[in-house]
């Protein structure tokens, strides 16, 4: 693993402007979300849960361009003081890939986890989060989020600048 600073533009997950921008639930877990270039939405979605996983799978539809503000989708888990990102998107300086990247909210710092060619498949995220707050990420490599704060916390869909399909699974039972 190697820790980098964000690629130019994915910090603007936390900085965009809400505005014509939307997430739709079609189904149980099934969402599309849209925003305009440089517009972002937030959705809040069923908690993570103490060791029951949750899978996030992201399809890459269009991206709306913006010299600020690069497509990507992500799920959030805001706790008291920050926003912990599993983001998906490509970033201003790079068009051809689409990246998983840990946000760590508190210090700006992100970790890339994956790297794929920009694709209209699904990528897969696997989420797991332990009493101790730790949530668990897999996406081709396995890293951890510290949330620094005890569990619940409410988790959240998150687009900008661009169109994206997101499907939420979680084990029956």
């Amino acid at each position: 693993m190697w820790r980098r600073a964000l690629p130019s533009g994915l910090i603007a997950l936390a900085i965009g402007t809400p505005a014509s921008a939307q997430i739709q639930e079609l189904a149980p877990g099934d969402y599309r979300c849209s925003a305009a270039a440089g517009q972002y939405s937030n959705q809040e979605i069923p908690p993570l849960e103490v060791g029951k996983p949750m899978t996030a799978r992201f399809r890459f539809i269009a991206e709306r361009p913006d010299p600020k503000w690069p497509g990507n989708a992500a799920v959030q888990f805001v706790t008291p003081k920050d926003r912990m990102t599993v983001m998906v998107g490509t970033s201003e300086n790079d068009s051809d890939h689409l990246y998983v990247d840990l946000l760590d909210g508190k210090t700006g710092y992100s970790e890339m986890i994956a790297r794929y060619h920009v694709t209209n498949l699904w990528i897969e995220v696997s989420f797991t989060l332990t009493k101790r707050g730790i949530v668990r990420v897999e996406s081709g490599q396995v890293n951890e989020l510290n949330l620094r704060t005890k569990p619940p916390v409410k988790t959240e869909l998150h687009c900008q600048s661009g169109e994206f399909e997101i499907q939420v699974v979680r084990p029956q039972g």
